[in-house]
């Protein structure tokens, strides 16, 4: 095209009255004038998206050109015009007028031979039928176009077509339709050299394969992509293969890969201002959260996610959101608000011709109404989700509704056709994968062969279970994480050891309770490097320890409290999400599956002392078993019907009777003694007659505590009317295995030489209305003279936490909060604010006792699988040998006395079991109610 063509199309745009402008076009030969006519429709139609007036007026002027060109060139620039009118329709929605248009204009293309040009005039016809609804016809009209760019050898052409075809089927679930098209595409756009075309062409092919759950062929196609984009520098095609990897793997059964690439995704589109990318994949890590059962986080991220959707108009991505926000909401228990959710998602996503999504809203509501009882309801609302699809529906949809059909079966008493269901779905299960539903079709075929009375075949099929959940488990990045999937899961360990326990087989029944905790499961390490890089982080935390003191002085002072503790839960929240995502960047997938040994009854009884009684508890629904072992005997027992929960609850009301105005109740302190002791003497003959001949002649008890045994004073249960601390030393234990790798082999493993006094750090902060703190700290301080010593102001998160790793004993007389609305921020409050269970976590200590002279520092938050987050566990996890802590707010005064009495005994040589025996026997002579002297228990070694 000549300069003075461009010039004379900008002036017909700008100045289409000039008298000079139409003497000059006029004077134009045919093909200038021709070319005036093209040009001003390739500005037209590349106008229409950026400058949508500049773009109206050149059709204008080509509707003024018209008249003025030379009458066999009319036609031609009718066409051009008809053309560019309908690339405007199109923009502006009315698409049956921008169809006209397209065919007028490509009829004369037709008649005059020009075919390739004609097809590229219909190209925008496939989306105008498409938006239409008439998807057949759209299909048709693309593949006749795309015939005549490969017949006429412009393959970048016909490669572009492909491209919005496959996409067009896609939508359609048309899966393995779409592939063939990308894989066309693909190549094409490799024969001409557009590589970045051709990498979308397979980003296409593995998103068509994913949908059609061809894993395999899925991940080599998103690779090659990866790899092609990252090679070429293409940051934001690479961008796009991660969040698509992520959603791949979430597809299989992988959260941790899942979890790793999509907040790759997320913090390119974070650092590349991509809002509405960042904000889809955002949405696609909160289904990865949802996918491992963290149901409250989950609802946190969806509500602000669709808001945010909502912001950006993204409306088929807020209606999956919105669904998964219902999952959520289910999991939590709140059914009601979910079936809501659900039937505005079938609505959406039926309008939005969005079938698998139609789909899954009404599995939800089967669900909900299955978890309500209504069992014909659920069965309406899965036809429903099977009938969204005229056909074949896809293999997840397939499989979830075979399983949900299983379960009804069971429900109605149809047994064997559960049976049948169950074993023809394992079939096609991929066991690499999907473990989570391999898990759940093992736990039901083992209680239909419970319920048959086929012990041995249950008993094979709840082991299938439980290593499918341990599979899965075992690929998880974070203990969160992990036990958050397996509270979902937990039921068939509690009935593989109900089953074993059955047997009597000793051996079986440790090795199945041990299984059924959560904690046995390995954690990767810690991601403090990771999660420490980020600014914004740090500068979470300092604002979180501000608003901790803060929150202490207004209630000291006795003011509002309201406004400061909403904000420490909203930077808690942003914190713990800081760290999970954090760990989700790390490798936290094993190359090979999870196998945990067998634990040996032999060999564990040789790490017992003669005068050893090792307890492992284990609690299912009414019923508590325990497994009983010494160095000569081993025995399983049961008692049914314990109802331990409501006994535990009842003790705990009797002992914390006291907290905070013992003084009050002067007289009645020996009724409230006699009713606490009643309580205690229930539990412990509940729990410990059955075992008694094996107590006869031992001094040590070591525990392990089950589900709500963990909140129990074990040294103040009472057996034939007295205490067991008057006959034991009692250490409790995470499980069994803890004992086997411990390094202390035999009776008196724990000496003076294990606990190394002269390398003490003594912390002592009156924080939090502790008025005996000094005086404890004093008195520690006389029996360990080379100490460390930090009180009140010089008791700082600094100074505490560069000491540490390096002492042997670690006193901590502070106030220490348990917070069972989120565990992870349990802490222990110093000068200058707190240390929480996750800065614990990021620590490596040598110690080889840490005592938390602190309120409610041993308590935890007791999960599904028996996991147990709490400040003990933390210390434990940080390479703590023994940890001393409190169950209930202590009192100051006699706590500070007992220490002492403890510590002397530490120093004098005697082990930390038989010193914290002889200080609560000191104490119990002074003050005899429980709540004084029982709140303080040993785990770790003794």
């Amino acid at each position: 095209m000549s300069e003075r063509v461009a010039v004379l199309a900008k002036r017909l745009i700008d100045d289409p009255e000039e008298a000079a402008l139409w003497i000059e076009i006029r004077a134009l030969v045919a093909d200038e004038q021709l070319q005036l006519a093209w040009h001003l429709k390739d500005l037209c139609l590349a106008s229409w998206t950026t400058e949508p007036t500049r773009a109206k007026e050149a059709v204008a002027a080509l509707e003024r050109l018209e008249s003025a060109c030379l009458r066999e060139l009319s036609r031609e620039v009718i066409a051009l015009k008809q053309w560019s009118e309908a690339i405007a329709k199109l923009a502006s929605g009315e698409f049956e007028d921008a169809l006209a248009q397209v065919d007028a204009a490509a009829e004369f293309f037709d008649e005059t031979g020009r075919r390739h040009t004609a097809a590229k005039i219909r190209n925008p016809k496939v989306i105008a039928l498409a938006q239409l609804g008439r998807t057949a016809e759209s299909e048709v009209c693309a593949r006749a176009i795309r015939d005549v760019f490969v017949r006429e050898k412009d393959y970048r052409s016909a490669g572009k077509v492909e491209l919005n075809l496959g996409s067009l089927l896609l939508q359609q679930d048309r899966f393995n339709d779409a592939a063939e098209l990308y894989r066309h595409a693909s190549v094409r756009f490799a024969r001409v050299g557009d590589i970045e075309h051709s990498i979308l062409a397979d980003i296409g092919l593995g998103d068509a394969l994913t949908d059609a759950f061809a894993f395999e062929g899925a991940l080599r196609a998103y690779e090659r992509a990866r790899q092609r984009a990252e090679n070429r520098g293409l940051s934001a095609i690479s961008t796009h293969v991660k969040q698509s990897l992520g959603l791949l793997e979430s597809f299989r059964g992988n959260p941790h890969l899942a979890l790793r690439w999509l907040e790759l995704a997320r913090r390119d589109y974070e650092a590349t201002d991509e809002e509405r990318l960042r904000v889809e994949c955002e949405r696609d890590l909160a289904d990865a959260h949802l996918s491992v059962g963290l149901f409250p986080e989950s609802i946190r991220l969806y509500e602000r996610i669709i808001a945010d959707l909502e912001r950006v108009g993204s409306k088929f991505e807020q209606s999956w959101a919105r669904l998964h926000l219902g999952y959520a909401l289910k999991g939590t228990g709140q059914r009601k608000q979910a079936a809501q959710i659900a039937m505005v998602a079938a609505l959406d996503f039926s309008a939005l011709g969005g079938r698998i999504g139609a789909s899954r809203a009404w599995l939800l509501q089967a669900e909900i109404a299955f978890d309500e009882g209504d069992a014909a309801q659920a069965e309406n609302s899965l036809a429903n989700a099977r009938n969204v699809f005229a056909g074949e529906p896809p293999q997840l949809l397939e499989r979830t509704t075979d399983f949900f059909n299983a379960r009804i079966a069971i429900v109605r008493g149809e047994v064997d056709a559960a049976e049948q269901t169950l074993l023809s779905l394992l079939a096609r299960i991929d066991s690499g994968t999907e473990n989570a539903l391999r898990g759940d079709c093992f736990e039901r075929l083992g209680w239909i062969a419970e319920s048959r009375g086929d012990l041995s075949l249950a008993i094979d099929q709840y082991r299938h279970a439980a290593s499918s959940i341990e599979a899965q488990c075992a690929m998880l990045q974070s203990e969160e994480m992990q036990t958050s999937f397996r509270a979902q899961r937990q039921r068939a360990f509690e009935r593989l050891v109900s089953v074993i326990a059955q047997t009597g087989d000793v051996s079986a029944t440790l090795n199945a309770m041990e299984r059924g905790r959560a904690s046995a499961f390995p954690t990767k390490d810690s991601t403090s490097a990771e999660i420490k890089q980020y600014e914004r982080t740090q500068a979470i935390k300092a604002q979180l320890n501000w608003a901790y003191r803060r929150f202490s002085k207004d209630v000291e002072n006795d003011e509002e409290t309201g406004v400061i503790n909403y904000k420490i839960r909203a930077l808690e929240s942003e914190l713990l999400e800081h760290h999970r995502r954090a760990t989700f960047t790390t490798d936290g997938g094993r190359d090979e599956p999870f196998i945990r040994a067998e634990i040996d009854i032999a060999e564990l009884q040789r790490k017992l002392g003669n005068h050893d009684v090792f307890v492992e508890f284990f609690c299912v629904d009414d019923d508590v078993f325990s497994v009983a072992i010494t160095r000569t005997q081993a025995t399983i027992r049961r008692r049914a019907s314990a109802a331990i929960a409501d006994r535990v609850r009842q003790i705990r009301f009797q002992l914390e009777a006291l907290r905070g105005s013992a003084s009050h109740f002067g007289n009645h302190q020996s009724t409230l003694l006699a009713r606490a002791r009643r309580r205690l003497a229930e539990l412990g003959h509940l729990l410990f007659e059955p075992i008694a001949p094996l107590l006869t002649d031992k001094s040590r008890l070591r525990l392990v505590a089950h589900a709500s045994l963990h909140y129990v004073p074990f040294a103040a249960l009472e057996l034939d009317g007295r205490p067991l601390v008057d006959s034991f030393e009692i250490v409790m234990l995470s499980s069994a295995r803890s004992l086997l790798v411990d390094s202390e082999k035999g009776e008196g493993a724990a000496t003076r030489d294990a606990v190394d006094s002269r390398r003490a750090l003594l912390v002592g902060s009156s924080h939090g209305s502790l008025a005996h703190v000094s005086q404890e700290i004093d008195a520690l301080a006389d029996l360990f003279p080379d100490s460390d010593r930090c009180l009140d102001e010089s008791a700082t998160i600094d100074r505490v936490t560069r000491v540490m790793p390096a002492a042997r004993i670690i006193h901590l007389a502070c106030h220490g909060q348990f917070r069972a609305d989120s565990p992870y921020f349990s802490a222990l409050h110093f000068a200058d604010g707190a240390i929480t269970v996750h800065d614990i976590g990021e620590m490596r200590l040598v110690a080889d006792l840490v005592t938390l002279s602190a309120c409610e520092t041993g308590l935890s938050q007791l999960s599904p699988g028996d996991e147990l987050l709490g400040l003990t566990r933390a210390f434990l996890r940080a390479g703590a040998k023994t940890i001393v802590n409190s169950l209930w707010a202590v009192d100051d005064a006699v706590t500070a006395s007992l220490m002492t009495h403890f510590y002397r005994g530490i120093a004098q040589g005697a082990t930390v079991a038989a010193a914290l025996r002889s200080a609560q026997l000191a104490i119990r002579a002074q003050h005899t109610h429980p709540y004084y002297w029982a709140g303080f228990s040993i785990t770790g070694s003794p």
